[in-house]
């Protein structure tokens, strides 16, 4: 398999976190011309708008890309079909959604919040059919497209959001700017895809069983992922700063983010290669593991050693955010969020081969255990102890989906490789101890990976394949060579 999917893959996480800072963007835009109150009303309103893409829209999206690249000799079958899917689903949303409308506005006290429920009501045919389209380029293997539509979209919003402002249309004429965005990435995102073939044929029922499952397991995992921010609120004693336990959870969160590209290239790619040979997705998955955790470690160990500085330097007028219960949730939290990253990988590539049902029941477990783990550790520890929840939870669900996976192919990580990583990552976590403030932090957080990179290639951890894969990836040159 060529490195399509690698320069794949760093596009697309690019692209996700330029999207991701463009919504952050917006949220201070709004912030600053809007009046305290709208604010509000915005924020509850493109919750409902985010809830309903992420997991109505990203279900059908994850199965469209899972079939399309498993069989694309039936991809007008696909297509047609799973076109049905998503026409059901935006028609339940919209109708569901229409019909709370009144009872919401009235829930929430605000018939400013009515009314921008309308727009979003108008806004999921097209947030769900561009979803649909970024499906079938995901299953296209198209994934440089989909970088390109993030980022083209991203823009669009950007400027049709800050525009409405600038106007004074506020709340409501920022929700046009995303049904306006809505519309040109659908349009956009169509100029992408491939001629399908039509030589075989798949049930509605496959791709609409593995649709609701995929559905039902995006609902659970975020759960798991936000339940320690509600369980400090809930259960920690009210002398407790949960400010602080949010500022930790922003920063460890982070890494997760930055793999979001990693997940959505990865299922298509495992489909596609499971048809031709299991020993390909073994060969494929231990290349992106091993260089998942190359990045990982150190990540952990330098957080670790430097957490109350770097918590300093990104809240240096929130005195409050920085305290031993945010430092030392910090630590633990760094290192639950890159299992979950690694239990995220494991999965992935097992419900590209299998179904969700698997990975959904372990989550479920998961979520079962945090939250009893919490009632035990929050009141008596505060914030840590809804850290440690997460991480000893992440941990172990990490390793049942190991051995899941381990039921369906083979790992192949050497011994080798991950002592290189764990002794590099050590050398640069131990020097990181000894660390300058402010920004000069930045600086030898560099310098350090820099010192890393020199561990692993005197190790021959790191080898000139690696060096002359990734300088082919930054020229976009076409690379021959298979993942060996």
């Amino acid at each position: 398999m060529s490195s399509n999917f690698f320069r794949g893959t760093i596009s697309l996480s690019i692209a996700t976190l330029f999207f991701f800072g463009v919504g952050y963007l917006i949220q201070y835009g709004i912030a600053w011309f809007v009046p305290h109150e709208h604010y509000g009303n915005f924020g509850t309103v493109l919750y409902f708008l985010s809830t309903i893409e992420n997991i109505f829209v990203g279900g059908l999206s994850l199965s469209v890309s899972r079939f399309l690249a498993e069989n694309p000799l039936a991809g007008a079958a696909i297509i047609r079909k799973s076109r049905l899917i998503q026409i059901i689903i935006a028609m339940v949303c919209m109708g569901a959604l229409a019909v709370a409308v009144p009872y919401l506005g009235r829930a929430f006290h605000s018939e400013e919040i009515e009314r921008l429920l309308w727009i979003v009501v108008a806004i999921i045919p097209f947030y769900s059919a561009r979803g649909w389209i970024q499906g079938i380029l995901g299953g296209q293997q198209e994934f440089i497209g989909q970088a390109k539509i993030k980022t083209s979209t991203g823009i669009v919003k950007l400027v049709l959001v800050f525009a409405a402002l600038l106007i004074g249309y506020e709340t409501m004429g920022v929700l046009f700017g995303y049904l306006l965005s809505g519309v040109f990435g659908y349009f956009y995102a169509r100029t992408f895809v491939h001629p399908i073939q039509d030589k075989q044929d798949i049930s509605f029922s496959t791709i609409l069983r593995y649709t609701v499952s995929a559905t039902i397991f995006l609902v659970v995992f975020p759960l798991f992922f936000n339940m320690d921010v509600f369980l400090v609120k809930s259960l920690a004693d009210s002398s407790m700063n949960s400010d602080s336990y949010i500022a930790a959870t922003t920063l460890a969160r982070l890494p997760f983010y930055l793999f979001t590209g990693v997940l959505l290239t990865l299922l298509p790619s495992v489909s596609h290669l499971k048809e031709t040979s299991i020993q390909q997705v073994e060969r494929l998955f231990g290349e992106v593991l091993r260089y998942s955790l190359i990045f990982l470690l150190p990540m952990i160990t330098m957080i670790v050693a430097t957490a109350k500085d770097l918590l300093t330097l990104l809240y240096p007028d929130r005195a409050g955010y920085v305290t031993t219960q945010s430092v030392e949730s910090l630590k633990f939290l760094i290192i639950g969020i890159c299992a979950l990253i690694v239990f995220r990988l494991f999965s992935t590539v097992v419900v590209g081969i299998t179904t969700p049902h698997r990975v959904m029941g372990v989550t479920l477990i998961m979520i079962i255990t945090n939250a009893m783990a919490s009632f035990f550790l929050v009141p008596r520890y505060g914030p840590i102890g809804a850290a440690i929840s997460l991480m000893i939870c992440s941990l172990l669900g990490l390793l049942w989906m190991i051995l899941e996976a381990q039921k369906h192919f083979h790992v192949i990580l050497p011994v080798s490789s991950l002592r290189n990583i764990i002794v590099g990552s050590a050398v640069v976590g131990i020097v990181a101890l000894y660390h300058p403030t402010g920004l000069l932090l930045i600086v030898e957080l560099i310098a350090l990976g820099g010192l890393y990179v020199v561990v692993l290639w005197m190790f021959r951890e790191i080898q000139q394949k690696d060096i002359s894969r990734l300088m082919r990836i930054i020229k976009r040159a076409p690379i021959r060579e298979e993942l060996a």
